[in-house]
């Protein structure tokens, strides 16, 4: 990214267990700075981030400067909590291949009551075994949605009905397993509410790990960008915040 944390105050901060402190630049004024300029700024247009496109790559092509690209993190809150968004090819290889890496068990469970018996020995770090001998370890446990995330050796999505012996002590019924970017995220009915998955609504469809990355990744995209005849004065404005305040 650009340089344009050069124009910040430097004051005297302190690194992890370092015993001296180092001179660094004030970035918690930053915060202020953003939310100050950001709300005069009301020449921006609606613009949609292309595939492989780079922050600074973007503000050249926009205003002849890379070193502008540090205003699309100002005007846009989303980039700043979840960073640039990747490109639409690359999705598929990060969620399988970094993210959701594992399997998900659907618990044999229509109602709440029915996963509450499970809650005292379903419980993370747990060792499973499977009809046929598959075994795998929990992970994580997703009551809310009946599942139960593993970690496994091999592929253990061969079965559609099978038992689960959890740390030898329960035999528990799961209706079958799939690998984990291919589970059940939330729910949602056509106004776009989350829901559960024991909701009765007629319109509940289930929203995968996957399809709920790639939604969350075309937000992103979606972007506010300063009009090229205003940029100048923006950044003019910037410097003269940080330098005031």
């Amino acid at each position: 990214m650009s340089n344009y944390f050069e124009n910040f105050p430097k004051v005297l901060y302190k690194f992890g267990s370092n015993e001296r402190p180092v001179l660094f630049q004030k970035l918690s004024k930053y915060v202020d700075v953003v939310d100050t300029l950001k709300d005069r700024v009301s020449a921006y247009i609606e613009y949609e981030i292309r595939d492989y496109e780079r922050p600074d790559t973007l503000a050249y092509r926009l205003y002849g400067k890379s070193e502008y690209d540090w205003t699309f993190f100002m005007m846009n809150d989303r980039l700043r909590e979840c960073g640039w968004p990747m490109p639409t090819q690359d999705i598929y290889d990060f969620v399988v291949n970094e993210v959701h890496t594992g399997y998900v068990a659907r618990l044999d469970a229509s109602t709440l009551g029915d996963v509450a018996q499970y809650a005292s020995t379903i419980v993370v770090g747990a060792p499973v075994i499977f009809t046929g001998g598959a075994t795998a370890t929990i992970k994580r446990v997703d009551f809310e949605n009946a599942q139960v995330y593993l970690d496994a050796d091999t592929d253990i999505t061969t079965n559609t009905a099978l038992n689960m012996l959890v740390d030898n002590t329960l035999n528990t019924i799961v209706t079958g397993v799939v690998e984990e970017y291919n589970a059940d995220h939330h729910y949602e009915n056509t106004d776009g509410e989350w829901l559960d998955y024991f909701s009765t609504d007629p319109t509940k469809f289930p929203v995968t790990n996957l399809e709920h990355i790639v939604n969350e990744n075309d937000k992103t995209k979606r972007i506010r960008i300063i009009k090229k005849n205003s940029i100048e004065s923006v950044v003019s404005e910037f410097k003269r915040l940080v330098v005031s305040n």
